[in-house]
């Protein structure tokens, strides 16, 4: 018969064992970061650009449900030391996938949207900028060497099958709403000043809208209105060291059904905003140039002379689920970013993200 001390003894040492494992599994974070455990489910994945021309862009995500903040997801789920690739500009994730828009190296990588594993590579894309869904496809804004276009992916085969001409330049900001694409003709290189409307079944431009100089992004608000930022062009002189002529920034409102401008709305004269976010039930517009973050609701008729939030960054993006905005700060340009994160109702800071953020974080995806 087992005595009570050999019991105690066997059981001592079944807990060390669970103790060691344990331990183990919680000294590496790695361990736990691609199990169902819902660390991925629900949080913020922030796009780090990287520096231009070295591939080292990668992506981070808080995660809301582990308060906690990873760093570099798609090497971790990829291995070794694979990069994303050159200059993250833009993500789509639909229910299956997550569709990476990579600028400088002219590509899409394509991962499981849960994991953030490899799926394919999409080639053949000419300074791929922002991307949208419409009926199972992609549309991609791109800036070509003599024109501005949207290549068109099917995301059941995750080929391109169409490529439509927009502007003269190039394309940015891109939107599905109300049955049609809208791309921000904005120049690129160059400086434009419309919008292309396409009917996303022919493939065709069926209405350009004249705006002010340079419309860069857009939102839609409670209404289905569309809004777009115009961020003004700058002429410089040959040496790059003096602007010679430049023109406002403003805000733009877009009837949807009649594609008109039905409103204009400046900015500045010579602060050249370029961002634009919409707060969680879509009744006030959030845009940014060098003074700082400002607020707007919508039956509004001009931008408040001060700035709703009194800092400036690279980027921000405002959370749809409670508001918050994340603006972005890159630094140098050489060292890893910071976030900070500012109430949406009242403006006051909320915390700041100084660890696992990579290099120059823009855009943020909340899923």
């Amino acid at each position: 018969m087992k005595t009570i001390k050999s019991l105690i003894e066997k059981k001592l040492y079944q807990l060390i064992i669970i103790a060691l494992l344990i331990t183990s599994c919680s000294d590496d974070d790695n361990d736990i970061r691609y199990e169902s455990d819902g660390l991925l489910d629900y949080g913020a994945l922030i796009l780090n650009e990287g520096t231009f021309g070295n591939s080292n862009a990668s992506l981070s995500f808080e995660s809301f449900t582990h308060d906690t903040v990873i760093g570099d997801i798609y090497r971790e789920a990829n291995g070794g030391n694979i990069s994303i690739g050159d200059v993250l500009q833009d993500a789509v994730i639909t229910d299956n996938l997550a569709l990476f828009v990579l600028n400088n190296s002219d590509k899409i990588e394509v991962t499981n949207s849960q994991d953030f594993t490899w799926k394919k590579t999409i080639d053949n894309l000419h300074n791929p900028r922002f991307a949208t869904t419409h009926n199972n496809k992609l549309f991609v804004s791109q800036w070509r060497s003599a024109e501005g276009s949207v290549a068109v992916i099917d995301l059941n085969n995750l080929e391109i099958i169409e490529n439509i001409e927009t502007d003269q330049y190039g394309a940015e900001g891109i939107l599905s709403h109300n049955n049609y694409i809208w791309v921000a003709n904005s120049g690129g290189f160059g400086t434009d000043n419309t919008i292309s409307v396409i009917d996303p079944e022919t493939y065709q431009v069926v209405n350009t809208i004249k705006t002010k100089d340079e419309p860069t992004h857009f939102t839609v608000d409670k209404n289905s209105d569309i809004w777009a930022v115009c961020s003004g062009s700058q002429i410089w002189n040959q040496d790059w060291t003096e602007i010679i002529e430049e023109t406002p920034s403003y805000l733009i409102k877009i009837d949807p059904n009649s594609q008109e401008v039905v409103r204009e709305i400046k900015i500045s004269d010579s602060k050249h905003a370029n961002h634009i976010g919409i707060n969680k039930d879509k009744s006030i517009i959030y845009t940014m140039n060098s003074l700082g973050i400002f607020k707007m609701r919508i039956e509004d008729e001009q931008l408040p002379v001060e700035p709703f939030i009194g800092e400036s960054g690279y980027s921000f993006s405002v959370n749809p689920f409670n508001g918050d905005i994340y603006l972005t700060d890159a630094k140098d340009f050489a060292s890893p970013g910071t976030i900070s994160i500012y109430d949406g109702n009242s403006g006051e800071l909320k915390r700041t993200i100084t660890d696992n953020i990579g290099l120059i974080p823009s855009k943020i995806i909340f899923r």
